[in-house]
């Protein structure tokens, strides 16, 4: 984004991501600046962040970016948005992904498990996966994936860019206590949400810019009964932060401010949810002067 500040200089810097700045009159800053532009792979990219059901507005933000040219040549993800993007980098339609989720529901999802770390089981997303996904690793994708899980043992975040599609999808929507972990390479991977809910640091380094969204926003709310709000509302703030960091290193950040009336298991409001999505995100595009 160029911005001129006016002085008795009339200097005209470079803003990048909304904290670097560069003189353009200062040669040897700007040509360093090019060449790290140079080294990147990508052109845009863009983070998915989770949200349970209302993941489904990735549709209506990716429907938008591409009536305006823009498609993001690599993707990460957590949790709903590791399921959107698997699908997405695999060369699905956008469309054809809102048909399957409505075909399939939340509750399709999932069976009781009632086993030591976890109440439910995410085997009906797994078949989901294997059925529709074209390839069976990561690093097959037509486009390049990278999933955001928590490894439960330790605390840390993992990024995955190769090793088994379904099963670290599967890993990266475990909610701790909600849903099983799963096990992996000897440990116990969780929701990526619970460390990097848009997780944007895996892809930075390759892209020149980064479009991050976010479909759990926050807003003031009356009614906190029933134990699926009170599940949404808790990880929903305390994932908040991890959001919060990541936004000024966004070139386009997208947050549909509507969907705080919807819970992650409202799968019944399909259509809704991917309206707002575009909508959001044709007003950001405009607003932001962001093009392809």
């Amino acid at each position: 984004m160029l911005t001129t500040r006016t002085s008795a200089t009339r200097s005209l810097e470079l803003k990048i991501r909304g904290k670097i700045t560069i003189p353009l009159f200062d040669p040897c800053s700007f040509v360093h600046y090019l060449c790290l532009m140079a080294d990147k792979k990508y052109k845009i990219g863009i983070a998915l962040s989770g949200g349970g059901a209302r993941g489904i507005a990735y549709l209506g933000v990716l429907k938008a970016l591409r009536e305006r040219g823009i498609e993001p040549e690599i993707v990460s993800g957590a949790s709903a948005g590791s399921i959107v993007g698997a699908l997405y980098a695999d060369g699905h339609d956008r469309e054809d992904i809102f048909k399957l989720f409505q075909e399939q529901g939340f509750y399709k999802f999932v069976r009781f498990g009632l086993e030591p770390m976890g109440l439910l089981k995410l085997d009906g997303l797994v078949k989901l996966l294997e059925n529709n996904l074209s390839v069976k690793n990561i690093e097959d994708l037509k486009k390049p994936l990278v999933i955001a899980c928590t490894e439960f043992n330790s605390g840390k975040m993992r990024f995955f860019s190769e090793g088994p599609l379904p099963t670290l999808v599967r890993a990266s929507c475990s909610i701790p206590i909600l849903f099983k972990a799963v096990e992996y390479e000897g440990k116990y991977l969780v929701d990526g949400g619970v460390t990097t809910n848009m997780p944007v640091e895996p892809i930075a380094k390759d892209c020149k810019r980064i479009i991050g969204s976010h479909v759990n926003p926050i807003d003031e709310q009356d009614d906190l009964s029933g134990w699926a709000t009170m599940i949404d509302r808790v990880f929903t703030l305390a994932t908040y932060n991890t959001i919060r960091l990541h936004i000024p290193n966004c070139d386009l950040f997208i947050e549909p401010p509507k969907l705080a009336h919807f819970g992650i298991f409202s799968s019944a409001k399909d259509r809704q949810m991917f309206d707002l999505g575009y909508d959001e995100t044709m007003k950001q595009l405009d607003e932001q002067g962001f093009e392809a």
